[in-house]
């Protein structure tokens, strides 16, 4: 199952949009900068 989420940056305030079939883990690569698209952010 594929999930989308919707995260809110708090350095910029922006929104950015995604989907995975796993939250947890994509989770953790936006929190430690390994996903290049909220890498800045």
């Amino acid at each position: 199952m594929f999930y989308v989420y919707l995260i809110k940056s708090k350095k910029d305030n922006k929104w950015y949009t995604g989907c995975s079939d796993d939250l947890r883990k994509r989770f953790k690569e936006h929190n430690s900068g390994k996903a290049v698209s909220t890498k800045g952010r």
